[in-house]
């Protein structure tokens, strides 16, 4: 075992907690290790956790009590789902998985935090000091809501958590050789739902797309700019490197069809999205990507990473990754740096000081503790129930969205409900596959592996060791 012990003495002492927790995710992919991580600290320290598909958790609400909800963004479109959380007598607290990067405060204040929602929180925890700074600035008068702790996604770059991945790097290694990562990141431009897909695209479709995702136009348009700017790369990248595998991981909101198209002329390039993303990063010799948070995954796993401009809008691109990332400023530039290995490492000083603006407590303890801390201090406390009859209402509304989510996702098969697309960003998933994961995140922890039962279609109960509660 990794000599890694979480202090769970300290987390919550002398608990009887059995309260529930609700750590609703998004996608798998990005989110589940760390909030099995964080839900296996939870069972540490006493708390029991309901945890799975947002999508599946938000449509059996009424079926699924608990005292505490911790929301993955606090988006305008998260309004309803909220309202009924706080009517049917949870609590609710949030951060932002999305909220490590962005072009600006503007933008980000306005794509992303909504202030109705953020008034029905209790805690918001934040990323680190830009995203804080932010949040100070836009709700002045609700500051003592801010906890600036970090995300538990940066836990597992820690090297104690990197044997985690060893069998799929090797895997990855074995299958495909030497590889140059290209991490796609388009989905505002290159949609895993209809009506949007597609390499060629006309003002007219760039104006819609602008429409259907609440983008401004330019910033529609200087996405698709740089999105054909890759698909012009990846074929000069199979040239420059005959010998080395070409591999493309589009983002799980992007439609793959578009990048196999690009790929189809090369036996070098691959189209792949599988796994979640630390082993393909710890398995590539390089990534490149465009103001992607992939390039500060890769500085936590002190991994290369490029970031290739050749479209270039101040107003649009994200700062942070360029704070740790080489950057390529045409095709010929990105060649040159991937031939001479030595030019791709950026001063390390300078990328840890990056990091520790962007991440609270970068390598100084760890987000999943301190956040536990919170969460269990919280849930334990008691709190003013509504009504019955507020409750009863709540319940009706959880059931008639359900309803109205299973019917929207079946008849208008471009919306967030349609089922392949959740199946998409949440794979269907064993019970026994989960077990294994929190299980060896528990191991390398240094934690009690604890108990996990199936409440459903990719919903679980994480809750203490037998004896532990």
């Amino acid at each position: 075992m990794t000599d890694f012990p979480f202090s769970h003495a300290t987390v919550c002492q002398n608990s009887a907690m059995t309260a529930s927790i609700m750590l609703p995710i998004e996608t798998a992919a990005r989110e589940l290790d760390s909030k099995l991580l964080l839900a296996a600290v939870l069972a540490s320290g006493g708390g029991s956790v309901i945890l799975g598909s947002h999508a599946r958790i938000n449509t059996a609400l009424h079926a699924l009590p608990a005292k505490l909800y911790i929301s993955q963004t606090i988006v305008k479109a998260k309004r309803r789902i909220f309202s009924i959380i706080r009517q049917s007598g949870m609590r609710l607290m949030a951060w932002d998985e999305e909220g490590l990067i962005w072009p600006n405060a503007e933008y980000y204040q306005r794509r992303r935090l909504d202030a109705e929602n953020f008034a029905r929180l209790e805690q918001f925890f934040a990323w680190g000091e830009e995203q804080a700074e932010v949040i100070r600035k836009t709700f002045p008068d609700q500051v003592e809501k801010l906890r600036v702790t970090g995300n538990p996604r940066q836990d597992l770059y820690h090297p104690a958590f990197r044997p985690l991945h060893d069998e799929a790097v090797r895997a990855i290694r074995r299958e495909f050789g030497s590889i140059i990562l290209v991490n796609s990141n388009f989905g505002s431009v290159n949609h895993a739902r209809k009506p949007f897909t597609g390499l060629e695209k006309t003002e007219k479709e760039i104006r819609a797309l602008a429409a259907y995702s609440k983008h401004e136009p330019e910033y529609i348009a200087y996405r698709y700019r740089v999105f054909r700017s890759f698909c012009a790369l990846v074929p000069k990248l199979a040239e420059a490197f005959p010998g080395r595998t070409i591999l493309i991981r589009p983002h799980p909101s992007e439609n793959p069809a578009a990048w196999e198209e690009v790929a189809r002329p090369f036996s070098n390039v691959v189209v792949r999205y599988d796994h979640e993303l630390i082993p393909w990063l710890l398995a590539a010799e390089a990534v490149i990507h465009n103001g992607c948070t992939t390039a500060l995954e890769a500085a936590m796993l002190e991994r290369p990473a490029i970031e290739f401009r050749a479209v270039e809008d101040a107003a649009w691109e994200n700062p942070q990754p360029s704070a740790v990332s080489i950057p390529a400023r045409s095709v010929e530039d990105a060649v040159d740096l991937l031939r001479r290995p030595e030019t791709l490492e950026r001063e390390r000083a300078q990328v840890e000081r990056a990091l520790r603006r962007m991440i609270a407590h970068w390598n100084e303890g760890f987000a999943s503790e301190r956040i536990a801390r919170v969460l269990l201090e919280v849930a334990n406390d008691s709190m003013i129930q509504p009504s019955d009859l507020t409750r009863f209402a709540a319940r009706v509304r959880c059931r008639l969205r359900a309803l109205e989510k299973h019917i929207v996702g079946r008849l208008m098969p471009w919306k967030s409900a349609n089922p392949a697309y959740i199946g998409k960003k949440f794979p269907p998933m064993t019970i026994e596959e989960v077990r294994t994961r929190v299980d060896r995140l528990a191991d390398l922890a240094g934690l009690p592996r604890p108990r996990i039962e199936e409440l459903g279609d990719r919903i679980w109960r994480i809750s203490p060791a037998v004896g532990k509660e």
